[in-house]
């Protein structure tokens, strides 16, 4: 089958562990994704495996224990929404659970090993224009996390990003969203088409947050 690696990355050795080498694998015309841990040598020592394309991946060890989290990010085939999922690079295993969509859950494995699953909620342009909006990107700040999930997808909008940025704290608590300029110039275009019946408010982007489904709660901590 044909699949495409969108992340690569060395992940530091962690307590008796040696160095271990972070692969994420999409495939490139249906919807699995493969984590893979592999070892010095280059064995396999965890897998996971998500109903979706991850194609974002970022590595940091939250909670100075010397034990990298990996924060991956995407969209959810299964639920056709922007994803978010975080994992313990030394407990990789198993496949993420499909409830209530069968033809998507992968078969052979037992349930996904996560530290948190999230689903983002999708704007009213992207319900409007898209099928699914994605996490694009995850920025890691001093002292928080923000998370870009892009709302157009659209070939004429790859050089911009009409998206919103999610704010979180580093116990993945969801502080604030906020639309980048294009997000906010696109929805005055489509408002002033008649396309859109209101006006883009702070109250709109608040109300965001609540819809926020969390599949797995956030499993951190010391």
């Amino acid at each position: 089958m044909p699949y495409s690696t969108t992340s690569l990355e060395v992940l530091p050795a962690a307590r008796r562990e040696d160095a271990r080498i972070l692969v994420v694998s999409h495939h490139l015309t249906d919807f699995p994704t493969q984590v893979a841990l592999l070892d010095p040598q280059g064995r396999l020592r965890g897998e996971y495996w998500h109903s979706g394309l991850l194609s974002t991946a970022e590595a940091v060890d939250l909670n100075g224990d010397g034990i990298a989290d990996v924060l991956l990010g995407g969209v959810s085939r299964a639920h056709q929404q922007a994803t978010l999922v975080v994992l313990d690079s030394l407990h990789v295993g198993g496949a993420s659970v499909e409830t209530g969509t069968p033809e998507f859950q992968i078969s052979g494995f037992g349930p996904g090993q996560e530290k948190l699953r999230v689903l983002f909620p999708r704007s009213c342009i992207n319900r409007m224009l898209e099928d699914h909006n994605v996490v694009e990107e995850i920025m890691l700040r001093p002292d928080s996390i923000q998370v870009l999930v892009r709302e157009r997808i659209g070939e004429d909008v790859v050089r911009a990003n009409p998206g919103l940025i999610y704010t979180l704290d580093r116990n993945f608590h969801f502080l604030t969203v906020a639309p980048t300029d294009v997000f906010t110039s696109l929805h005055s275009q489509l408002e002033a088409l008649g396309r859109l019946d209101h006006t883009l408010t702070d109250k709109e982007m608040r109300d965001l947050l609540p819809q926020i489904r969390v599949l797995t709660p956030w499993k951190g901590g010391k």
